[in-house]
């Protein structure tokens, strides 16, 4: 955990696929990604010194750097292990994870499993509540995210 001089970093973690079937088009096919700015707002609200982590970011970031489109990641097996890879990768180096999770999401299970395995602070916001991940990784599921911004400073 951060010392009290120390800023804590925040992933932001959350449904980006889910459970559709089929990533054809990213823009079109994500899901709705309005939360992130959501969470991040809550986040500095609390801990107006936080660091925000957001895997989309760094994929859109690795994208880049490779001279692709997030369309043209998405072709290649190969790239996005890489770029799941780099995600996982940065879990570490953060304090605190929250989940925003209105259905399941196998990278987002991912990201928890690598953030209790790193000894992260983890929080969900889920709907999931019998969900047995949420259950066995996060120190609190918040029902909402209203209930997140209510209570996440008193859990810190």
């Amino acid at each position: 955990m951060a010392s009290s001089s120390e800023k804590r970093r925040y992933f932001i973690s959350g449904v980006m696929i889910g459970s559709k079937h089929k990533l054809v088009e990213v823009e079109k096919d994500l899901h709705n990604q309005d939360y992130r700015a959501r969470l991040a707002e809550i986040i500095c609200r609390v801990d107006p010194q936080a660091e925000i982590v957001d895997p989309l970011d760094i994929v859109k970031a690795f994208a880049e750097s490779k001279g692709i489109s997030l369309d043209d990641l998405n072709l290649k097996d190969s790239l996005v292990a890489a770029a799941l890879d780099e995600i996982v990768a940065i879990i570490p180096s953060c304090h605190v994870i929250i989940s925003n999770l209105p259905e399941a999401s196998m990278g987002s299970a991912v990201e928890l499993w690598e953030a209790k395995r790193s000894g992260l602070l983890i929080f969900t916001v889920s709907p999931m509540t019998s969900n047995w991940t949420i259950r066995a990784v996060a120190k609190r599921n918040f029902q909402d995210f209203d209930d997140l911004e209510q209570n996440l400073a008193k859990h810190l």
